[in-house]
């Protein structure tokens, strides 16, 4: 199985992501590593800097992978419970017996 899309962009790039995503995408590209295109109905789109403005892209994007599938990894990373130290979750009136 490949990486997933946390290990594979990043948390903060893929927050940045569903947060950039204009009201309606259903999918984004990331391939430029710069720029971010989303899929708005039938059109490709993305923020453009200079004109300040939504601009529509006239070329086929390589692959596009599904903001909801994103936001889902997202969620799933923020619930996973990362146990760095087991002191830290044991309580310190525990006792250890040895057989």
């Amino acid at each position: 199985m490949g990486m997933n899309l946390i290990e594979e962009l990043g948390l903060e790039k893929c927050q940045a992501i569903v947060d950039g995503a204009p009201v309606g995408a259903t999918h984004y590209s990331n391939e430029d590593c710069e720029i971010v295109y989303y899929q708005k109905t039938n059109n490709i789109i993305y923020w453009d800097d200079v004109s300040d403005v939504w601009d529509e892209v006239y070329f086929l994007m390589p692959e596009l992978k599904s903001i909801s599938d994103l936001r889902a990894a997202i969620a799933d990373h923020n619930r996973t419970d990362y146990v760095s130290d087991i002191r830290n979750h044991i309580s310190p009136l525990t006792k250890v017996i040895e057989r």
